[in-house]
């Protein structure tokens, strides 16, 4: 049997070099990133203009803008007021469009319940279609203002693109708030999905329901069905003024 010789302390030598070229590496690509960053972030500040109409062109438009930012009544700024488009097309629909909708559009992963689901683009459009269906049989238009008061589920996904499909604003309400703090954030609105995943509902929802209408919530339970709406149908996107 032969014996062979390894020479362990040229291996160690060129294990350190290699960290010392990386370590290196990583310090450079850093620095790079720093002053990428740096740099847009100045063209931001000294331009703004031409700086968000580049950006701009990231994005689909049903019209695209030609007023960038109008800056008439200050501090009232608004920007890109003639163009056109929808946050929820460009979310979904473009995707599917443009070949990539069995592609995964959102995993969720809960370290609290431990439930899984994945959902491609069109599964996802699917979806949201119907809650804006839903939403449009409660009555909410574009320009409304639709309150989300769920945990980080799926549904809490879905409902603020539904929102989005449809032109209404929506506001996620943090659900830590005490009864009262919590009532006057969401007292105005039209709508107000909410949805647990404790049973019975925390003692804050029971006194937000004496505090606001009942008329104004919707439960939006976790197989994804509305106790109101539940038939509503699938809702195309609507084109939205971006201001």
């Amino acid at each position: 049997m032969s014996l062979i010789n390894i020479d362990f302390t040229y291996i160690l030598k060129l294990n350190a070099i290699f960290n010392l070229k990386t370590n290196n590496f990583s310090k450079i690509e850093s620095k790079s990133m720093s002053k990428k960053f740096s740099d847009i972030y100045d063209q931001s500040l000294q331009n703004p203009e031409k700086f968000w109409q580049e950006a701009s062109n990231d994005i689909f438009w049903f019209k695209k803008p030609t007023k960038i930012l109008n800056k008439s009544n200050p501090p009232f700024y608004k920007w890109f007021e003639d163009g056109i488009t929808n946050t929820c097309y460009n979310a979904l629909d473009i995707h599917i469009d443009q070949g990539r909708g069995k592609k995964t559009a959102l995993i969720y992963d809960s370290p609290i319940t431990g439930n899984k689901s994945q959902f491609t683009y069109e599964e996802l459009k699917s979806k949201v279609s119907k809650f804006a269906g839903a939403l449009k049989d409660q009555g909410a238009v574009k320009g409304d203002r639709v309150i989300i008061y769920m945990p980080m589920i799926p549904e809490a996904v879905i409902a603020m693109l539904a929102c989005a499909r449809i032109g209404a604003i929506h506001s996620v309400v943090f659900g830590g708030f005490a009864s009262n703090e919590l009532a006057s954030r969401i007292g105005a609105r039209k709508l107000i999905f909410w949805s647990f995943l404790s049973r019975p509902p925390p003692m804050e929802f029971l006194w937000l329901t004496r505090l606001i209408p009942r008329h104004h919530w919707v439960l939006v339970s976790r197989q994804f069905s509305l106790l109101l709406g539940a038939n509503a149908p699938a809702v195309t996107a609507l084109a939205a003024h971006a201001t």
